[in-house]
């Protein structure tokens, strides 16, 4: 344990990720009253912050659950139990080590459990996260694009598009071409790691077919970022006095800081967002008026109800698979050098 934690600290992605955590608390906190802070957090409904955002967050964990049933279940057969402890002990892992290793954990636990292959579930997990960036692009045109002008994100959001159907039609020869690509203007390791990437996306791909399954992939999303993510965001709105001019502006708060926070999150930081989901809310909320202490308020008690709330499922969804965190942990570090 002590050469691979040795190993881990040489890897540049950690201090990039720590690198971008302290650029991001830094650029949150200029210009911050931490009376005002304090006094927002002091005046807060708790009890209402708690009775939207804790449950809305376990229900986020079970739609990802159920969703990933429906993108996995051509590898092995498998009950939505199953992939909600998988995902929910990925989580945990998300929030307590660098590098989205909890991707890679969450993968190995199901197919520990379903007797699947990792490899093959590692490439759902892929797939999933190109359908979250189709969803909540689709969601920003819907949302802002009508206030905001989204100008080339227009085109971006026409790539992972076209990028899935190529890929699912003709996947052979868009490896091929990509692999070409990516050996004439990469280093051979580099290449290497994109080709088994884009091999396991293929294979997660290959299970999802048309009619039934796909619909409920895509229904299952749209709930997911659409419903249950947003009230995360709404129930500290609802809590704090920011003073919002109603339902309608209070809604449009909640996913405008989800899309920026979604955003903020995929960037390398270090483990459980810190930083980087504060700049976020902070971001998401200035051109609605809101001051920049009443929104990092906010962003401070989503954060944690978010933080708490996945560790403490993630905890739970451990202890009853009979697993221990020192083994999952010590799985992630060999799976994160393969």
């Amino acid at each position: 344990m002590a050469g691979s934690a040795g190993g881990a600290l040489r890897d540049p992605r950690i201090w990039l990720g720590l690198a971008v955590t302290v650029g991001a608390i830094a650029f949150t906190l200029r210009d911050i009253s931490f009376a005002e802070v304090a006094a927002a957090i002091g005046e807060a409904d708790l009890w209402l912050l708690l009775a939207v955002a804790v449950p809305a967050n376990v229900a986020s964990l079970w739609v990802r659950a159920l969703r990933w049933k429906h993108l996995a279940c051509h590898v092995v057969p498998m009950t939505a139990g199953a992939t909600y402890r998988a995902t929910a002990i990925g989580y945990l892992v998300n929030n307590l080590l660098p590098l989205r290793i909890g991707e890679v954990v969450r993968a190995w636990v199901l197919a520990r459990e379903t007797g699947g292959a990792t490899v093959a579930l590692f490439g759902t997990v892929l797939l999933e996260r190109v359908i979250d960036l189709v969803v909540l692009l689709t969601i920003a045109f819907v949302v802002i694009g009508q206030v905001v002008d989204l100008g080339a994100l227009t085109v971006i959001a026409f790539v992972p598009i076209v990028g899935i159907v190529l890929l699912k039609w003709w996947p052979e020869r868009l490896l091929s071409i990509a692999s070409v690509c990516g050996h004439a203007i990469l280093p051979d390791s580099l290449a290497g790691g994109a080709d088994r990437l884009l091999r396991e996306l293929a294979n997660g791909l290959s299970g999802l077919g048309g009619g039934r399954r796909l619909a409920a992939v895509a229904a299952w999303s749209f709930v997911l970022w659409g419903v249950v993510v947003p009230l995360t965001f709404w129930g500290p709105i609802l809590a704090l006095p920011i003073g919002l001019s109603g339902p309608i502006q209070e809604a449009f708060a909640s996913y405008v800081s989800m899309l920026y926070v979604a955003v903020a999150v995929a960037i390398p930081s270090a483990p459980g967002f810190f930083g980087v989901y504060h700049a976020a809310c902070r971001e998401a909320l200035a051109p609605l008026g809101v001051s920049a202490s009443l929104a990092l308020a906010m962003g401070t008690l989503s954060h944690l109800v978010f933080w708490l709330t996945f560790v403490v499922c993630g905890a739970l969804a451990l202890r009853s698979s009979g697993s221990r965190l020192g083994d999952i942990l010590s799985r992630a570090q060999v799976k994160s050098q393969d």
